[in-house]
């Protein structure tokens, strides 16, 4: 089993990579041919899914892909300032993982099999259903903020691997309890989807917290 995959593509969605030992098939990223032309990579670890279309890309049946720490960092190309960046690739060959420059010269060799067994869930069941009509991040969401900070990793990543720098993320969902679809700028080749943590509100988001008004902030001393 082959694959020829963008590198800062597959680094930014391995941050959606489960770390729990028991699922272990989300342990990867999970490489598909795409409909038309390249391959679709996509992680989650049930809180989060990451998705990117690596239009270049190859793979000649779909698996699942897990790297050791070593092979992830040298997924990240360090930029030489006088030229563009180019971004580094994933080489799969018979299962066995390497990096290589576009090149194709080894960067950083794979030892063991890095395919993960076991099926990939039925991912794009879970993708939020919504339409020009849904309103951008409305109030009530509340989140695990470990997740949206993970969110600035994927920029740089996507930023790599499109040659522009991604600095804004924009929230879409349908209510508060619904998946939520993430857009990084305006990177064609990627989103995400952010499930809210279903807690109750525990503050008014519509107000500045209650210290900043003299009488409020009285009150809640007295009580």
């Amino acid at each position: 089993m082959n694959a020829l995959i963008n590198a800062d593509l597959f680094r930014a969605v391995y941050v959606a990579v489960s770390k729990e030992e028991t699922r272990y098939y989300l342990q990867g990223v999970y490489i598909e041919p795409h409909p038309v032309k390249g391959v679709l990579l996509t992680a989650t670890d049930g809180s989060r899914l990451l998705n990117a279309w690596d239009e270049h890309g190859s793979v000649d049946a779909p698996m699942i892909v897990r790297l050791t720490p070593d092979l992830l960092k040298a997924c990240k190309q360090r930029t030489v300032a006088h030229r563009a960046h180019v971004s580094r690739l994933v080489h799969i060959v018979d299962g066995t993982a390497r990096i290589v420059d576009a090149d194709m010269t080894a960067v950083a060799l794979g030892v063991n099999d890095c395919r993960v067994d076991g099926a990939f869930p039925k991912w794009r069941n879970v993708l939020p259903r919504i339409d020009a009509n849904t309103p951008c991040s409305p109030a009530g969401f509340i989140f695990n903020p470990k997740l949206i900070g993970d969110m600035a990793t994927v920029c740089e990543a996507l930023g790599a691997a499109t040659g522009g720098p991604i600095i804004a993320t924009s929230l879409y969902g349908a209510d508060a309890i619904s998946p939520v679809l993430v857009h990084f700028g305006k990177c064609a080749i990627a989103f995400g989807v952010v499930m809210p943590l279903q807690a109750p509100m525990l503050t008014d988001l519509h107000a500045l917290p209650a210290y900043m008004d003299a009488n409020r902030a009285q009150d809640a001393i007295a009580a």
